[in-house]
């Protein structure tokens, strides 16, 4: 997994840089390993957003891009929203590899 973290006008700490690997680890197992995962953090200037910390997450896959964004108001929620999100979505692409119904089709020749 190659993860890159990033923030949109702010710094990320590094025990959100920490949890967010802890967190992602679970992903990591059911992807290639030159898979990039890119996170954004940023804060919503807003007043009238309450939930105004934002986590964005991407994952660029073999042969498809998943994406997901949570926002909640506290960064560590939100990246707990978001690895949920993007579990299901790896989840569901996994299967999808996995079955490959073109190959189980059947022949028109002899």
């Amino acid at each position: 997994m190659l993860l890159q973290v990033k923030g949109k006008n702010i710094d990320v700490a590094q025990s959100l840089h920490d949890y967010l690997e802890r967190k992602l680890s679970t992903i990591d197992r059911r992807l290639p390993d030159e898979t990039q995962i890119e996170v954004v953090f940023w804060n919503e200037k807003n007043p009238s957003i309450s939930a105004h910390d934002v986590v964005e997450g991407t994952i660029y896959a073999k042969g498809t891009t998943l994406h997901a964004t949570e926002a909640t108001d506290d960064f560590r929620t939100s990246i707990d929203r978001l690895t949920e999100t993007l579990e299901r979505q790896v989840a569901k692409y996994a299967e999808k590899r996995k079955l490959e119904p073109r190959r189980h089709a059947p022949h028109n020749g002899a």
